[in-house]
């Protein structure tokens, strides 16, 4: 159902006719002429990391509610260079796996992820 310029449908199968579920429910109300209503006041994200998915998707459109104002809400991790707000680690040489044929797992992400939250806590 999601929001098809963020998160577009996808599908995993080789079966006859799953490229019919290659559209988010959204884009087929779209499509059939559905009136569209962009929703531009967020109230969760710290603001930069609203300003990456407002410029790239949305031409800047997004706005942020007074309740998500840094100065208001201080967090207790701010300033550890581990966490900033918006932050891309690349695991180079991780391989995603499919030891049951199906489900996707990526050990070297999951180690990192466990050693990141042993330095939060």
């Amino acid at each position: 159902v999601g929001d098809p310029r963020q998160l577009p449908a996808f599908v995993l199968s080789a079966e006859p006719g799953a490229e019919l579920y290659q559209r988010s429910l959204f884009q087929r109300f779209e499509e059939a002429g559905w009136p569209v209503v962009m929703l531009r006041t967020q109230y969760r994200m710290h603001p930069s990391i609203r300003a990456f998915p407002s410029r790239f998707f949305y031409s800047s459109q997004l706005a942020d509610d007074p309740s998500v104002d840094p100065a208001r809400r201080r967090s207790p991790i701010e300033g550890d260079e581990w966490v900033r707000h918006l932050c891309f680690y690349d695991l180079v040489g991780s391989k995603e796996q499919r030891p049951d044929g199906r489900s996707l797992t990526n050990r070297d992400e999951a180690d990192f992820c466990a050693a990141l939250l042993a330095h939060l806590f």
